[in-house]
């Protein structure tokens, strides 16, 4: 009786390790940038944050940026299966997007191009971005490097990841309980 319950014990102990580091990392949360590890060369940095939410390819991204008591919202839609994937803005721009996941889950490489018309002339930037998750998955470096219509030295940006947004939903499972 006793050899039976260790080896269950045991089997089990080995199935939730399995499951506990076999999971792929997850980029969700919401991420709030370290303007002091930052190194974005002489661009004066505004507050930004960015609310990612990760759900199996699909990788939602909205960077928001407040300068002088304004707010702008980008919002942009990855499929991290290295196929192209397009979306056009309310404003009219048009996204190419091809983002890729690596196999370990812990890198995401995205390569966008962005198309805006304004009258007759259009505008095409693209940039490549390389988003590194931490081994703690606390801390996301973003590298960006413009590659049109000029290659520009590449932009680091440091995000940790929100505290208060985790303690809210902590709240709010407690509330629903009661």
């Amino acid at each position: 009786m006793k050899k039976t319950v260790i080896i269950i014990g045991a089997a089990f102990l080995v199935l939730m390790s399995l499951l506990l580091y076999g999971a792929k990392p997850n980029f969700s949360g919401n991420w709030i940038i370290d303007k002091k590890k930052s190194d974005v060369g002489e661009k004066k940095l505004s507050e930004l944050s960015l609310s990612i939410k990760h759900k199996g390819k699909h990788l939602n991204i909205t960077e928001i940026t407040k300068k002088d008591k304004k707010e702008s919202k980008r919002i942009y839609k990855y499929i991290t299966d290295g196929k192209e994937n397009v979306q056009t803005t309310k404003k009219g721009i048009r996204i190419t997007s091809k983002a890729k996941l690596s196999s370990d889950g812990k890198i995401v490489t995205i390569n966008r191009t962005r198309v805006s018309t304004k009258g007759e002339k259009e505008k095409k930037e693209s940039v490549t971005i390389k988003m590194h998750l931490s081994e703690d998955g606390k801390t996301l470096t973003v590298e960006t490097t413009q590659v049109a219509p000029q290659k520009k030295s590449p932009v680091k940006q440091i995000f940790h990841k929100s505290k208060e947004k985790e303690k809210q939903k902590e709240q709010d499972k407690k509330k629903k309980k009661k």
